[in-house]
């Protein structure tokens, strides 16, 4: 992620956000780890659903799935209720 923001700063019209803690691969996530991936995933969906963004990535949601922080039926939701514009 830290590659990514640097390379951010020298580009226009690049947002970086960053909503997780840490990494939990190894373990499993805390009740933070959840929190901060449901709080994460609310704010995406806000984000995708005002139509601000002509690309929207969202890095590792592969991972949360996995760890079952976010339900694949949410992601879908979102996916198929986006503009038709967003990449």
């Amino acid at each position: 992620m830290l590659r990514v923001a640097v390379i951010s700063q020298h580009l226009e019209n690049i947002t970086v956000k960053q909503y997780g803690l840490g990494c939990f691969i190894i373990n499993e996530p805390t009740d933070n780890d959840i929190l901060a991936a449901g709080e994460g995933f609310a704010e995406m969906k806000k984000l995708i659903q005002s139509s601000l963004f002509d690309v929207v990535i969202m890095d590792e949601i592969n991972i949360a799935l996995h760890h079952k922080l976010i339900s694949v039926d949410e992601v879908v939701e979102i996916i198929k209720n986006k503009s038709e514009r967003l990449e």
